[in-house]
């Protein structure tokens, strides 16, 4: 009799901790750091390969210059000041950590940690909607193994990934009622980038609009996002010193003014722009079926949705941007979260009866979901195989020549070199070698012509720089294989 109370007790107690919010709260930070440091060290190995490119180069030579307390500009991407290409001031709390470790790897490794830390609200939002514990974590898994959030991950560095776990925050906050901390996240989601203003103003009317104490409030953002960023792209970028290049839709219109004149006059026109092409179509569909399509059901889903794909699918000068790839679904990895979150909580009111159940089922559905969505596609489940660790001796050869460059020389690179030189105030790509002190470049068969930008710029350079070599032009610091470090005579 004394055993089997005994056993009632233990039965009690681990019903207690598996019903225990803070434990699964302290469960879903133990994840986000495992599965930060799982992304991160991959990141730092990919780049070790080699395979990481010039915009990684870009962010770290102005965070660089920023801890070292200079204006920074960039000497190798359009030739301008920092800030005069995008305006991303969010990027001054990356700064101490330079002073720890001043390197591009010091982006790398902070990088997955930034984006993945909206798991944190996500939980919480999740479980105050829902008081599902486990359909709070299912959404944790979906989130971060979402494929686009795995290409924002792996394509070098990006300002956007400070997009998430600000908006997740400002989200909770909302839905808590405290407005103080949602204006506090709102203002720092504008320091991102010069354009997320038109994604804090889409907020701002989902506010104006499904949020009837907040209506005000609401309109207030709907008006300052906007005009923010219309005033940064117009005035403050020019004003640093550049000019924001970013906006030229063609027919469309070269500003967000003309783009919302345009859509008045011919709104179908607009509506095309979702399905006139197949990779639109597939875009949209790798985006929202991970989740179920229960994002494009929700107010704040379909809203934040659109600004971000109107954006987009405008764009017939960089369509690249009609892809999940690269970083470009950055912000819309926390819209679907958000969005299925909403979903779940507010149709299953309507069976009460069945609500509990329902949601398991959904949280079931989504976990099934993400397994699929990995088949032959996930990055991250490349941990697992060693053909991912392993180097090539090219790569050897690269490490030796880097290792003889002086820290403050001027450097001319090909574009996956580049990030590794960029700790400095000059470094360039190949178009202006005759710029640079030292020039590195690596002529070994097989690599992407990306490197080089295209194959006949890659000729070209070879050409240039054998025959260099041969009228006495340049002096070999290094020569291995196709491994090339010269210098300047």
């Amino acid at each position: 009799m004394k055993k089997k109370k005994e056993n009632n007790i233990w039965v009690l107690r681990i019903r207690s901790i598996l019903c225990n919010f803070k434990f699964w709260l302290a469960v879903a930070i133990g994840y986000f750091i495992f599965i930060s440091s799982i992304y991160a060290i991959m990141s730092l190995v990919k780049h070790s390969h080699y395979d990481t490119f010039a915009d990684l180069g870009i962010f770290n030579q102005g965070v660089w210059q920023l801890s070292r307390f200079k204006w920074p500009m960039s000497t190798f991407h359009l030739n301008k000041p920092f800030f005069g290409d995008h305006f991303d001031p969010i990027l001054i709390v990356l700064v101490p950590f330079y002073w720890i470790y001043s390197s591009e790897k010091t982006l790398l490794f902070l990088q997955p940690f930034i984006i993945l830390s909206a798991m944190i609200p996500l939980f919480l939002i999740g479980y105050r909607l829902t008081k599902s514990i486990f359909f709070s974590l299912s959404i944790l898994l979906a989130y971060s193994f979402f494929i686009p959030l795995q290409y924002t991950i792996f394509y070098d560095f990006h300002d956007i990934i400070f997009l998430p776990p600000l908006f997740a925050w400002a989200y909770y906050f909302l839905i808590t009622n405290r407005r103080k901390l949602v204006t506090l996240f709102l203002i720092l989601l504008l320091l991102t980038k010069e354009e997320v203003g038109f994604f804090v103003a889409t907020f701002g009317l989902y506010i104006l609009i499904f949020h009837r104490k907040w209506r005000i409030y609401g309109f207030i953002w709907l008006v300052l996002g906007a005009v923010y960023s219309l005033i940064v792209m117009h005035f403050i970028i020019p004003a640093i010193g550049g000019n924001y290049v970013y906006f030229n839709y063609g027919k469309s219109g070269s500003t967000p003014t003309e783009v919302l004149f345009n859509f008045l006059k011919n709104p179908v026109y607009f509506i095309s722009l979702f399905y006139d092409h197949p990779v639109k179509i597939e875009t949209l569909k790798q985006t929202f079926w991970p989740f179920a399509y229960l994002p494009l059901f929700s107010p704040v889903g379909i809203l934040l949705s659109l600004e971000q794909f109107v954006s987009r699918f405008l764009d017939y000068r960089n369509v690249v941007r009609w892809t999940i790839g690269y970083h470009y679904s950055a912000a819309m990895t926390i819209v679907v979260a958000i969005g299925t979150i909403w979903s779940v909580n507010f149709y299953t009111k309507f069976i009460p009866k069945y609500r509990k159940i329902l949601i398991i089922i959904v949280s079931v559905i989504i976990i099934t979901l993400t397994r699929i969505e990995q088949i032959n596609r996930s990055a991250v489940l490349l941990v697992k195989r060693p053909q991912f660790w392993a180097r090539d001796t090219w790569m050897d050869y690269i490490d030796k020549a880097i290792i003889l460059i002086p820290d403050d020389v001027p450097v001319s690179a090909q574009n996956n070199l580049i990030p590794h030189l960029s700790t400095r105030k000059n470094v360039y790509s190949l178009n202006d070698m005759n710029k640079a002190e030292y020039i590195l470049v690596d002529f070994h068969k097989g690599q992407s012509g990306y490197n080089f930008f295209s194959d006949k710029k890659w000729q070209q350079v070879e050409k240039e720089i054998k025959s260099g070599i041969a009228d006495g032009k340049y002096k070999i610091i290094f020569h291995e294989k196709e491994v090339y470090l010269i210098k300047q005579t």
